[in-house]
């Protein structure tokens, strides 16, 4: 009974530390009646390629991102550049119901709120045009606030395009994407205005013959699996048959994890896989060997199960999961050592195990307790 008990706490851990087992389905489907894309559940699109640094050093960068979000409580990610050195460099976040824009560099990341955006759930045309005196932000066409102390440059604006999830994890964001833009300088007020008027009214942006971007997606296209760069060498979007993460983190540190909810929950959940193994394997000799045995057994199948998550786009695999599931491995290994002493077990090797005492234990102590 203890060796089932055991098999079936493994098989309810694998079950819920890995499922759906596979990457699901790209929730990503093109508007019937307007430009644009619609990202639900999980969904993302990737630049087939990278956006080579435009200029050099400093060189000034703007966007132009037209977006209506589905949810005013979410915390996810909308766009972000992706590369090998900075695996998020920049990105557009919804936070609840303000807007995040900012660097993530692991070590400094820097970036500012744009608060209440989200809150109407309302078409956003939203402008950042950033230069040597700092970034300035516009929505509708409108002023809204400068960040003398905040910058965005081309070079921020380089690598791969994720859209509708961060590069690294899964921070699946809800709503509707209808046209971004990149330019490698500085938009002046009568850009800003100029662009937002004939997007909003005839689909794209009016730009005259002097005026160049690295970027133009005008999700026109109403069906496919790639969305066109209208502007520049900048490569195409895909849409890829199902869910990925670009650049999955495989093992974050238990520092970058620190989530106290998470934390209880997964020392719970291992506890009783240490109880049970700890019970199976008293049953053929004693000693201190055995909750060592199961405690090093319980961490090295966590390690496992994170090692796993680390291909699957809809799981987080970090080094905190395995030392909260040992540390309730543990648990459940001093849990059964009390109860065993509780119940007085005999201590000659051989025994069949000292299940039924305990449960006879158990059943005394709760007629105790009423």
């Amino acid at each position: 009974m203890l060796g089932a008990c055991s098999a079936a706490t493994l098989c309810a851990i694998f079950a819920v530390a890995l499922w759906p087992y596979h990457a699901p389905s790209n929730h990503v489907s093109w508007i019937s009646h307007e430009n644009g894309l619609q990202f639900e559940h999980r969904g993302t699109a990737v630049s087939a390629g990278e956006f080579p640094p435009q200029g050099v050093g400093d060189s000034p960068c703007s966007l132009e991102v037209w977006v209506k979000p589905d949810r005013r409580e979410d915390s996810k990610t909308i766009l972000a550049f992706h590369t090998a050195q900075n695996p998020v460099q920049l990105e557009l976040r919804q936070s609840l119901t303000d807007l995040y824009l900012g660097h993530a560099s692991a070590r400094k990341p820097r970036g500012m709120y744009i608060q209440d955006l989200c809150r109407t759930l309302r078409p956003i045309f939203l402008t950042v045009s950033s230069g040597a005196n700092g970034t300035a932000i516009y929505l509708d066409s409108a002023l809204l606030r400068t960040a003398r102390g905040f910058r965005i440059t081309a070079a921020d604006c380089s690598g791969r395009l994720v859209l509708g999830t961060s590069p690294v994890t899964d921070s699946a964001w809800s709503g509707q994407l209808r046209g971004i833009a990149v330019y490698d300088r500085e938009l002046s007020r009568e850009e800003v205005a100029r662009h937002y008027w004939s997007w909003t009214r005839s689909g794209t942006p009016d730009l005259t013959a002097g005026e160049t971007c690295a970027a133009l997606y005008l999700f026109d296209e109403h069906g496919g699996a790639i969305v066109h760069n209208r502007c520049g060498s900048g490569p195409d979007l895909d849409i890829p048959a199902k869910y990925e993460i670009v650049d999955q983190i495989f093992l974050e540190p238990f520092w970058d994890a620190i989530d106290i909810p998470d934390m209880l929950r997964n020392v719970v959940a291992f506890v009783p896989l240490g109880f049970f193994l700890c019970g199976y394997f008293s049953c053929g000799r004693r000693g201190k060997a055995n909750a060592l045995a199961v405690t090093v057994l319980g961490g090295l199948l966590s390690l496992a199960i994170e090692v796993v998550q680390s291909h699957l786009p809809t799981r987080q695999s970090d080094t905190m999961d395995v030392i909260t599931n040992t540390v309730g491995v543990c648990l459940g290994v001093v849990a059964w050592r009390f109860v065993e002493k509780a119940a007085g077990q005999s201590r000659t090797p051989g025994n069949p195990g000292p299940l039924w005492q305990v449960l006879v234990w158990l059943l005394r102590r709760t007629a105790k307790l009423r």
